[in-house]
């Protein structure tokens, strides 16, 4: 498994690039503002084959690019039913102020505990929902790897924000 670390938006939020080389199949977690050039830029330098976008939470330095990314790449986005309502309404829902407008969306899938999302045919991805940070804040382990995506659940240095 493959995993490209980015950064984007105001506020420096990472966000992953997650493919296999048996197949380029790949996974985007996390949308942050102005992060689709860097996304495309790697999912094409790699031929890569973006099949879905996983929302750790619905805050919008998480989600802002989701809409650009599903329309340059035709991948699902995917988030916890319990988070939709801020991306139905992410304007109303922002906690601070904002300078730009978000672009309201309807998740294409729900993620559950449990979930299990294949990436190749050696790698998967589980859903852990990690509710706290956001009502449905999850997290995504690949066991084998011994990798896990927390979004904001974990903060270096600090207990969130």
């Amino acid at each position: 498994m493959n995993i490209i670390t980015l950064e984007a938006g105001p506020i420096a939020t990472r966000c992953y690039l997650i493919y296999t080389e048996e197949n380029n199949k790949a996974i985007i977690i996390d949308t942050p503002l102005d992060s689709t050039e860097n996304f495309m830029y790697h999912i094409e330098k790699n031929a890569l084959d973006v099949s879905l976008i996983i929302l750790t939470h619905s805050h919008w330095d998480h989600t802002a690019d989701a809409i650009k990314l599903k329309e340059k790449t035709d991948a699902s986005v995917a988030l916890h039913k319990l988070d939709e309502y801020r991306v139905l309404e992410p304007m109303k829902h922002s906690i601070v102020p904002l300078y730009f407008e978000l672009t309201p969306f309807k998740p294409d899938l729900y993620l559950e505990e449990g979930m299990k999302i294949q990436l190749g045919e050696s790698n998967c991805l589980e859903v852990i929902c990690t509710p706290g940070h956001t009502e449905g804040g999850i997290s995504l382990v690949e066991r084998s790897e011994k990798v896990i995506f927390t979004g904001d659940t974990l903060f270096k240095n600090s207990i969130g924000r």
